[in-house]
């Protein structure tokens, strides 16, 4: 019986810590979006003073595929995919050693 209450608490556990992972996650995707508290609205804390260089365009380009200058800046879908990813793997194997004991 008490093999029972332990296996479910470990279960509990790891249910509570992957909810605890993915609330961080939705957390860091929407950081941006949240107001900063000691920022009052339209009163910036720096003004950026912007000077530009003259860069030469290179005359040729690297043999990469034309998504990835398009996309370049969207990496929290591929960190958030890769993030479940592992927690599918290390799931699979926690389970695997529990039931390699049994």
């Amino acid at each position: 019986m008490s093999k029972y209450i332990t296996d479910k608490r470990y279960f509990m556990i790891l249910i509570l810590l992957i909810l605890i992972v993915i609330l961080l996650f939705i957390g860091i995707i929407l950081w941006p979006s949240l107001p900063h508290p000691l920022i009052e609205k339209g009163t910036p804390l720096y003004t950026p003073t912007i000077t530009p260089t003259p860069t030469e365009l290179p005359t040729n380009f690297p043999n990469v595929i034309s998504d990835y200058f398009d996309n370049q800046n969207m990496t929290n879908g591929l960190l958030a995919g890769s993030v479940v990813l592992v927690l599918i793997i290390l799931l699979g194997v926690l389970i695997s050693i529990r039931n390699n004991e049994k």
